[in-house]
């Protein structure tokens, strides 16, 4: 499956921060079977890549704008009464395009 994303971000300060990724994501049908059961899976049974980029006018945030970041994620079932699925999403930044640049800490 092919995934597009496009969202605006708003951090607790205030600051806006436009997203959007691209990516892929392929689950087995017999995994989203036991998945749909609230049964627990292997995290490495599916397959979830994107590139998510950011775009900002925030001073405080503009080293968003100069990064490329890969991000992976898996599906979880979702063990609360209303059903569904929960995900976890790890982004990596793998490129810096600024000189000096400093990632600040989260």
């Amino acid at each position: 499956m092919d995934i597009e994303v496009r969202l605006m971000l708003e951090t607790d300060d205030k600051h806006q921060i436009y997203m959007h990724w691209k990516g892929l994501r392929h689950v087995p049908k017999d995994v989203l079977d036991r998945l749909h059961r609230n049964e627990t899976v292997d995290p490495g049974t599916d397959y979830f890549r994107a590139t998510p980029y950011f775009e900002t006018s925030s001073e405080k945030y503009g080293w968003l704008n100069r990064i490329c970041a890969i991000a992976s994620g898996s599906l979880a079932a979702k063990r609360a009464k209303t059903g569904g699925f929960s995900g976890g999403v790890i982004c990596y930044v793998i490129a810096r395009f600024c000189e000096g640049f400093r990632m600040p800490a989260v």
